[in-house]
């Protein structure tokens, strides 16, 4: 599943327009109602079928980082980490973890063998790659 978000002309000269947004993205787009966090509508997208996997479509202008992570479970997603404070960078060679705040861990998708390009240290038979206990810390994983 892949999520993209952006909010493409959901704002314009002319004000707030769905029929903007829609023209842009080629996606119907409609408000729904409640559950979020602040005061803006709040707008869904129809999910289309891409091959074998989902592509939605966010229209939110900001969402904050609990609200992306319930959206990507509602759509079936692998979360990564629960941990406040952490950002993940990846693609199918490495994955950059970076945490604001000590500890923490991070679940990858399917146990192996992972080594952190920065530490050395090695983790295996494991899908849980924890985190240094020390604030603005960071890891390079590969899979070995």
């Amino acid at each position: 599943t892949v999520a993209f978000a952006h909010a493409a002309g959901a704002w314009s000269d002319d004000g707030f327009s769905l029929k903007s947004s829609e023209k842009i993205t080629s996606h119907k787009i409609s408000l729904s109602g409640g559950g979020w966090e602040y005061d803006f509508p709040e707008i869904s997208a129809e999910r289309l079928p891409e091959g074998k996997k989902n592509r939605i479509v966010l229209t939110k202008p900001y969402m904050k980082a609990d609200e992306i992570r319930r959206l990507a479970k509602a759509a079936g997603c692998h979360v990564y980490s629960e941990d406040e404070g952490m950002v993940i960078y990846g693609d199918n060679r490495f994955m950059g973890l970076f945490n604001k705040y000590p500890g923490g861990e991070v679940r990858l998708k399917e146990v192996g063998d992972y080594r952190d390009e920065i530490s050395g240290e090695i983790f295996k038979n494991t899908d849980v790659i924890p985190l240094p206990e020390k604030e603005k810390s960071a890891r390079l994983i590969i899979k070995i």
